[in-house]
């Protein structure tokens, strides 16, 4: 059985891993399902857009939050999925 910090850490390590740093890496959200075999722990980060269309453009759209949720079997750590979720289109700095 591993402890929240430890499948936060897993996870964010595998999101690394899997596709490389990130801008603007922020924890989501962390939980164990009810059946305490499976932590479900999310992620989100910037992901621009390339290349900009006109749109995008006029209304300094440069890129999307991307949201990945790791599930991380609780009795031996291993990564056992990843979804991926999309957010509406923001600036970087939003």
């Amino acid at each position: 059985m591993i402890e929240i910090n430890k499948a936060m850490e897993i996870a964010k390590n595998f999101i690394i891993s899997f596709s490389g740093e990130k801008t603007g890496l922020h924890l989501e959200e962390a939980y164990l399902s009810n059946d305490k075999n499976i932590w479900r722990v999310t992620y989100s980060f910037f992901e621009t857009n390339h290349p900009l269309n006109h749109l995008q453009k006029a209304a300094h759209i440069t890129g999307r939050r991307a949201y990945r949720t790791i599930e991380i079997d609780n009795k031996n750590e291993e990564v056992v999925g990843m979804k991926a979720g999309f957010a509406t289109s923001v600036s970087e700095n939003a």
